[in-house]
């Protein structure tokens, strides 16, 4: 029976240093670019008029 991990293979673990970085650096570019373009639709006043009226209902202040 062989034993396929990385002790046994040191050019695997070579060949992927620095990728999960790079792969955290891109889900991190990707989330704040979502959050930006949340933010924008957010100060849109047709959006600050729907959240406002159901925020409203939900009260009962209309």
């Amino acid at each position: 029976m062989s034993s396929n991990t990385l002790e046994t293979q040191p050019n695997l673990m070579k060949s992927e240093e620095g990728a999960i970085t790079a792969e955290y650096a891109i889900a991190t570019l990707g989330g704040v670019a979502f959050a930006g373009l949340l933010v924008l639709v957010m100060r849109s006043d047709a959006v600050k008029d729907i959240l406002f009226g159901l925020i409203a209902r939900a009260l009962g202040l209309q």
